[in-house]
């Protein structure tokens, strides 16, 4: 397995060196190997995580490494006597961005090429499969940032792989939503994912890191999206207005790019 610090990914993506959280001590190499990604459901180019760094952020423009693969990343909880969570998982990411519960990318090239290039460097220096244990789509009716999630306790920590935060024991965020992953460990992107722009309410969590929740339709632009917080309603949607409009007063809304699919995009 390959430690230490990196210098690019593959396909030639510079990594920038940005030492960063507490040491924690070295990953376990006897548990199956394993990568969690996480969206840190902001817009910081490299957030402040404090003593629980993940190993990378991969931002809008670069990637940073915060920590030398091998060590332990400390972005996950890890409850006093229950599930081992940091300690068992090889890789952990966060991508600079907003999640969905709609099937999504992320809009930028630079980030797609960047997560592509970490899936490599994972699956042939530290013998990650590529492949996400679970469906990348969140299956619906189900609440995804709550303990009893029906993924936590299913999968993890015995089948190798990679895992979103929201299918980890002890762990209450629902973070990459139904990122489609799987498309970019297999080098594709979907044709049917357009450029989409939604209003996101961005709060903190009890347990201190960031929760966000889609409060707008999908939109082709960010003229569009504009014109539908500003348009006079009537019914049902004047309850979803009031809330986007209440975020706003509180400066907890902020606009999120992403590929979706596109039936998903409001037309109007």
């Amino acid at each position: 397995m390959e430690t230490g610090w990196i210098k690019q990914l593959p396909g030639k993506v510079p990594v920038r060196q940005v030492p960063m959280g507490v040491f924690w001590g070295k990953v376990d190499l006897n548990s199956p190997p394993k990568g969690v990604a996480h969206t840190t459901e902001g817009l910081s180019e490299v957030p402040n995580y404090g003593g629980s760094s993940p190993h990378f952020t991969i931002g809008q423009k670069f990637v940073s490494q915060h920590r030398p693969l091998g060590d332990m990343a400390g972005t996950l909880r890890n409850t006093s006597g229950g599930v081992e969570t940091n300690r068992l998982v090889r890789l952990q990411f966060e991508l600079v961005g907003f999640s969905s519960l709609q099937p999504w990318l992320p809009d930028s090239n630079f980030q797609r090429d960047a997560l592509s290039g970490l899936f490599e460097l994972a699956e042939k220096e530290l013998d990650i499969p590529r492949k996400h244990v679970w469906p990348d789509a969140l299956e619906p009716g189900h609440i995804w940032a709550a303990l009893d999630n029906p993924r936590r306790p299913k999968k993890f920590p015995d089948v190798p792989g990679w895992y979103f935060h929201s299918e980890i024991p002890e762990n209450d965020h629902w973070d990459m939503g139904s990122c489609l992953i799987s498309k970019l460990m297999e080098g594709a992107d979907e044709p049917q994912m357009v450029p989409a722009f939604a209003m996101v309410e961005v709060q903190r969590a009890e347990t201190g890191g960031l929760i966000a929740d889609e409060i707008s339709p999908f939109f082709a632009s960010k003229a569009a999206l504009r014109d539908w917080a500003v348009r006079p309603r009537e019914g049902k949607e004047d309850t979803l207005r009031k809330r986007v409009w209440n975020a706003m007063v509180e400066n907890r809304v902020q606009v999120a790019e992403r590929k979706v699919k596109e039936t998903e995009i409001r037309q109007e």
